[in-house]
């Protein structure tokens, strides 16, 4: 009976000894507005960036969004720019399935795209945007920017029980290098090279560099962020911002929150119990 059971959890091990999950930086971070409203000085409620730019709210009904004008302006500069666009991001950008792209699930202009994964200082192009756009540019400053992007820690908890029950995770950040940097320091110590900074990664390179499978990994994140890991092939855990325990429950049916062994004792466990809450 010892026997059959060894091999039982020998073979389970081993079967999902390269699984992993992943976590999109959109369901890990937040932008604190109020921090950004007072950066650019512009009143603008409910809107801001999000890890790659949320939809702003309408200023009014004639001028469309402020994320629409933010976005065209770009555009509209992007050719004094382009011998400094990294060539592959502006191919990346054209490609509906590998296109970084923001919270809604709008494709991200390339020059915009390769200020916010560190290719070009912001510093560089900001003087040609028009007024209310220099304001809103302020934000992405690398400075400002790890004052505005706050984690979200009912996720964080999340992550690192994912980690703890030793499940192998992958955090897809979505920050500047710079900023990344930051907040590995300040709370993934012990990740590593598995939070990975910027936009523009290769997603079934670092997975099979981790010498996993993309039919084995699991990513989690909203719905409008889905396409290019659903175009990998990887199985999906839609994230609801507003609702987390939905994230929460499944992974528990997927044994993903599971602790590597049980505690020993009562106090133990209580002890347990507390540091992942």
């Amino acid at each position: 009976m010892k026997i059959k059971l060894f091999f039982a959890l020998f073979f389970s091990v081993y079967s999902n000894s390269d699984e992993l999950v992943i976590f999109d930086g959109a369901t890990l971070f937040s932008r604190d507005e109020s921090v950004a409203r007072k950066i650019t000085g512009i009143g603008v409620s409910n809107g801001g960036f999000g890890i790659v730019l949320k939809s702003w709210a309408k200023w009014d009904t004639l001028s469309g969004t402020a994320e629409s004008e933010f976005y065209q302006n770009f555009t509209d500069i992007e050719q004094e720019f382009e011998n400094v666009i990294p060539k592959e991001l502006i191919k990346r950008q054209k490609d509906e399935a590998r296109a970084i792209r923001n919270e809604a699930g709008k494709i991200v202009p390339p020059l915009l795209a390769a200020v916010l994964n560190g290719n070009i200082p912001v510093s560089q192009i900001i003087h040609r945007l028009n007024g209310t756009n220099q304001k809103i540019a302020k934000t992405l400053e690398p400075t400002n920017l790890n004052q505005i992007m706050q984690v979200r820690k009912r996720v964080l908890a999340l992550v690192k029980q994912c980690k703890d029950s030793g499940k192998r995770v992958l955090v897809l950040s979505g920050l500047h290098p710079e900023v990344c940097k930051q907040k590995r320091e300040e709370l993934f110590s012990d990740f590593g090279d598995d939070i990975i900074p910027g936009l523009d990664y290769d997603l079934n390179q670092l997975i099979h560099e981790r010498g996993s499978d993309p039919k084995n990994c699991t990513f989690i994140g909203t719905r409008p962020r889905q396409t290019y890991p659903k175009s990998c092939g990887l199985q999906i855990i839609n994230h609801q911002d507003g609702n987390p325990q939905l994230t929460i429950n499944e992974l528990k049916r997927r044994n993903f929150l599971q602790y590597k062994a049980a505690a020993s004792s009562p106090q133990a466990a209580s002890s347990s119990s507390a540091s992942h809450t």
